[in-house]
């Protein structure tokens, strides 16, 4: 079992976004989905060696369907990529008042347009490619009636060839002011509908979903207790900005001979519990490392019924322990070759948060003598009136403290711009061609456009057509 391991990021999905640009899409929706796009674009593209997001491709509609960045590797193409998304404007188009039925109908044309670009961009692959884009996931940013849309959807896949399709979102943006239902979907809703405000900080928090890892094939960890086994799925909590790397000996691993792909090889966990210890009882100064996260398994290859009873053990025992607030010390049983054998986990809503805990090899003596007689009543009330200037908090709000990571990313991305010819970043013959910016290309563009509508018309209603 010291040998088990698994390979992450070799199932992400394609990201084709939607943005719907008509009533009633404001425009500082619009700049923060923009901002939103390009920081996860950015974020995903500085980790070590390869690109979270495979692919991306992106669209306006409202009155009509226009494409704006055809499907395109990111990590090859990220730079031109941000600079096309920069370029997306309102333009007129939420000037005009789209009819809902029109509306529907440019909606259809998407979806078939998208579909059909994705299936020939994966025919295109080199088969070496292949088996890392596995799927194809849609997101339709709109401000309209979420629920509307997502029927209209539903009914519009049946009929589709839905080529390696994995799922659909639709995203429903509202004023923060606005009373707003933030739904958490279910992973296996095939049509998604989420509603959220359209703050700059909500979107990117939707958009760093982006970044998880797809893969469900295996098993990462199992939690040994006494008569009692938990199989677990490895998550990430925190992203590590000093090595963007995925947990604890993690090695990377090149995925193909063009080195377009970087996934990671991460040892399988065996932790066996050795002993209960009260919250009050751990001394914070001994954890280190990045931490990780364990959830009930997802395993595409359990049993839904043993899935179910996993899920209801492993909820049962976080319950227990929050309960009697208390923690778990776990010995690794395997990988054999870390260095720390021990690790806490601290019991959370539906997870454990894992740390490395250091042993008595690892703790040095204190270099600081800290003996003191007294400290004077001067001192004391100095140091307590400095306290009181500071504000205090009652709980830590991550929301409320930003690092600028975002600006330092993109400082970065500009020196390596200046750096490197722009030849090497300019977008390709194919990419640049499939723009519709001549004249020709968008009158060819509407009459395609045109006529599909206008056969779909004449499905519904055959007699006044023909009148």
């Amino acid at each position: 079992m010291a040998n088990i391991s698994y390979q992450t990021f070799i199932k992400s999905p394609c990201h084709f976004l939607i943005i719907d640009i008509g009533d009633p899409m404001i425009e500082d929706f619009m700049e923060n989905i923009k901002k939103a796009v390009k920081n996860i674009l950015i974020l995903s593209n500085s980790f070590q060696e390869y690109s979270r997001i495979l692919c991306f491709g992106l669209a306006l509609i409202s009155n009509n369907f226009q494409p704006v960045i055809k499907i395109t590797s990111v990590n090859e193409n990220c730079i031109s990529l941000l600079n096309q998304i920069d370029s997306v404007c309102m333009m007129q188009m939420k000037e005009q008042i789209t009819i809902l039925t029109e509306f529907k109908d440019f909606l259809h044309y998407a979806l078939v347009a998208v579909l059909n670009e994705f299936q020939e961009y994966y025919k295109s692959m080199d088969s070496k490619d292949l088996e890392t884009l596995s799927q194809l996931q849609i997101t339709l940013i709109t401000a309209k009636n979420g629920n509307e849309l997502h029927s209209w959807v539903k009914a519009f896949l049946q009929n589709l060839n839905i080529f390696k399709l994995k799922k659909v979102q639709i995203l429903e943006i509202r004023q923060d002011n606005e009373q707003v239902l933030n739904i958490r979907p279910s992973t296996n809703d095939f049509v998604q509908s989420i509603k959220i405000n359209g703050s700059q900080e909500t979107l990117d928090n939707f958009f760093k979903s982006w970044l998880i890892d797809y893969n469900k094939d295996k098993i990462n960890a199992i939690i040994k207790l006494p008569n009692l086994l938990l199989k677990c799925d490895m998550v990430e909590c925190l992203i590590d900005v000093n090595h963007f790397s995925v947990s604890p000996n993690t090695k990377s691993k090149i995925y193909n001979e063009e080195k377009s792909l970087t996934v990671y090889e991460v040892p399988f966990y065996e932790f066996e519990i050795t002993n209960r210890l009260s919250s009050g009882g751990l001394d914070e100064s001994l954890l280190f490392g990045q931490p990780m996260g364990l959830i009930p398994t997802q395993c595409i290859l359990i049993d839904t019924l043993q899935l179910k009873v996993n899920m209801q053990q492993f909820l049962g025992v976080c319950e227990n322990l929050n309960l009697n607030q208390e923690y778990l010390i776990a010995k690794v049983i395997t990988p054999k070759d870390l260095l720390s054998k021990y690790f806490v986990l601290l019991p959370g809503a539906g997870m454990f948060l894992v740390k490395s805990i250091a042993t008595s090899e690892f703790v040095l003596p204190s270099a600081i003598d800290t003996k003191i007689d007294q400290i004077p009543q001067t001192t004391v009330k100095r140091i307590n009136d400095c306290l009181k200037e500071i504000k205090k908090l009652e709980e830590y709000d991550v929301a409320n403290f930003k690092s600028d990571l975002y600006n330092s990313l993109n400082v970065l991305r500009s020196l390596k711009k200046k750096k490197v010819s722009r030849c090497k970043f300019t977008v390709s013959s194919k990419t640049e061609t499939s723009q519709p910016n001549s004249e020709i290309e968008e009158k060819k563009k509407n009459t395609a456009m045109s006529k599909y509508i206008m056969k779909n018309k004449m499905k519904k209603h055959p007699r006044k057509s023909l009148k």
